[in-house]
């Protein structure tokens, strides 16, 4: 609202009057030349987009009404102002988008309420779409690379003015998808919830109630619940609500009985669930309206990669992502190849703040099996001056084969952050509770299964053909794609499954957080960390070198010396290297490995 009013006494600037100009040969009936007037009061200079769309849909208009006439507001707009109002069961600041009526039924009143709704609109459209944070890459985080696709204004006015039902116009702008369908169903829920639990306090202190007994609290539980029952008894439905109840809280047992913990969790308001709620509604509005009819999907917070073809889950798999001061982005491409036996080419990132200082140091990259190149000739890394060369020039790769960091298979989809899924031959991290051990790169459990169902709707191979493909080779095959395949890396920390129940994860990265400080205006409060897109200084590298490789010799050696391991298990020079070749390949790989 004060967005709104600020526009109206804005300061006018104007390059020639647009209202004055316009129809300088018209005669405008009384209530448009007040419009015309009413509108170029909103222009400020220079002009917002929005500014300047009120200002055009109205000239096109001849400055005729919209949604106002001699009595007021016409039936079609007060629908829609009570829908602007409801903009709090969006998720939406509920006072964000009112507009009064015409304080009386003069052409210069109705001709502000015609305006301010027709600005109220859009910047409710604008964040039904996710324009509250319209560069989430820049004002959140630099892993958040996502932008929400805000509509035109003027496109938007023209719509509502050829629109039969504003009010349902409206609020089509939100995400369509159904996950965004049942987060907002669980956000009334959560609303109402907070709204009643006052009316339904659960002392604390009594008896552990369940199934089957017959207590007067038990009707308490019942309106806290909202089972509908005229009975004082535990029934079925009582149980099944419980038990529905302490699956949404994590810390407690979903075992049907209230107990103390059950009692107070029963009474909490749990405002902070509305928040976890509208950060993740939030997320819905920047993803592509359109996922694709197949799709992958790869949920960080769950540690998850789905399949999903019209609509079903066709393949469900656990993943490994990036650790915190690695993290796997927020993005969404198109997938292009599938790659068997794949060589591992070693991002810049890590090859620049990794493998340069091992080299600067003397180190060997060919001694842990790894290739340098360079036009795709193989140089020894021994015969490079590492001090002036730029390593960036070159090719790292590990060949392919059992111990290949990226297992048998991987998949592209190309993107700015050189991430992918591919397999691993650390299969053992995938029984962790909590993922997070890459250098930004998503592991799949069984990604030969994936390839499968990928190469079988694409090229229409048999199981058999794959399966021979990835025992005899060739090694790093690419397979493109017929078809690209969107691939959605996504961080949702709320989750409603089919059956409604509402799974709540743990924030691992930190967005959930930014996004609601966002939200409620806490901009300064953001901690935006580290742009992990900007240049790696090589000079700094190089200088920085020399302290690193002491501070790790006397860690290696310390380390060597608590295991009784011969100093070669750790990669120096000596002669204990080559007999220990696959542990010091083990110990690169978890050191470098994506």
């Amino acid at each position: 609202m004060i967005k709104m009013l600020k526009r109206l006494v804005s300061v006018v600037f104007l390059i020639g009057s647009f209202a004055s100009t316009a129809h300088a040969d018209d005669e405008l009936a009384p209530l448009a030349e007040a419009v015309s007037l009413s509108a170029s009061r909103a222009l400020a200079w220079p002009p917002t987009p929005q500014q300047t769309a009120v200002q055009a849909f109205y000239e096109e208009r001849g400055y005729a009404p919209l949604w106002v006439h001699e009595a007021g507001f016409k039936p079609e707009a007060r629908t829609l102002i009570e829908e602007l109002a409801a903009a709090d069961t969006w998720g939406l600041p509920a006072e964000g988008y009112q507009v009064t009526p015409p304080q009386d039924m003069g052409n210069e009143s109705l001709a502000d309420a015609e305006v301010r709704l027709s600005f109220a609109i859009l910047d409710y459209v604008e964040a039904a779409r996710g324009g509250r944070i319209a560069e989430p890459s820049q004002q959140l985080s630099s892993y958040l690379d996502r932008r929400p696709d805000l509509p035109d204004p003027l496109t938007v006015l023209r719509d509502f003015a050829g629109s039969a039902n504003p009010a349902a116009m409206l609020t089509s702008y939100h995400p369509q998808h159904e996950q965004f369908r049942r987060l907002r169903a669980a956000y009334l829920s959560a609303l109402a919830e907070a709204r009643h639990v006052g009316d339904a306090i659960m002392p604390v202190d009594g008896p552990d109630l369940h199934k089957g007994m017959d207590h007067p609290e038990i009707a308490i539980l019942k309106r806290r619940l909202g089972v509908a029952s005229t009975t004082a008894a535990f029934d079925d439905e009582l149980d099944a609500a419980v038990r529905r109840f302490q699956r949404e809280h994590a810390a407690l047992r979903a075992d049907g009985i209230v107990g103390r913990r059950t009692r107070r969790a029963l009474n909490a308001t749990d405002i902070s669930n509305l928040a976890v709620l509208r950060a993740n509604m939030e997320q819905w509005r920047w993803m592509p309206r359109d996922l694709g009819a197949s799709h992958i999907l790869v949920n960080i917070p769950a540690f998850t990669a789905e399949l999903i073809k019209d609509g079903v889950v066709a393949f469900s798999e656990r993943v490994i992502v990036g650790k915190t001061e690695t993290q796997t982005p927020i993005f969404s491409e198109g997938m292009q190849t599938v790659v068997l036996h794949p060589r591992w080419y070693v991002p810049e990132a890590i090859k620049l703040k990794e493998i340069l200082p091992s080299l600067l140091s003397g180190r060997s990259l060919e001694r842990r099996g790894f290739v340098l190149s360079r036009n795709g000739k193989a140089i020894s890394s021994r015969r490079v001056n590492w001090s002036k060369a730029d390593i960036r020039a070159y090719d790292v790769y590990q060949p392919s084969g059992e111990s290949n960091a990226l297992g048998r298979v991987k998949f592209l989809f190309p993107n700015k952050h050189a991430v992918y899924l591919h397999d691993t031959p650390s299969r053992s991290l995938f029984d962790a509770p909590v993922r997070t051990f890459s250098h930004g790169c998503v592991r799949v459990r069984n990604p030969l299964k994936l390839a499968q169902l990928l190469l079988e709707e694409d090229k229409s191979w048999s199981e058999a053909d794959i399966k021979d493909l990835t025992r005899n080779g060739p090694f790093d095959n690419e397979i493109i794609l017929n078809a690209h395949l969107p691939v959605h890396i996504t961080y949702f920390t709320a989750w409603v499954e089919d059956d409604g129940t509402l799974r709540t994860m743990r924030d691992i990265y930190g967005h959930q957080k930014r996004i609601s400080l966002a939200l409620d205006g806490r901009w300064s409060e953001i901690d935006k960390g580290k742009d992990h897109l900007a240049p790696v200084n090589i000079a700094e590298i190089r200088l920085a070198a020399p302290k690193r490789q002491a501070a790790k010799k006397t860690a290696t050696a310390e380390a060597a010396s608590a295991w009784g391991a011969p100093m070669g298990l750790f990669g120096s020079s000596s002669s204990g290297s080559r007999s220990h070749g696959a542990s010091a390949n083990d110990i690169f790989r978890r050191a470098f490995g994506n």
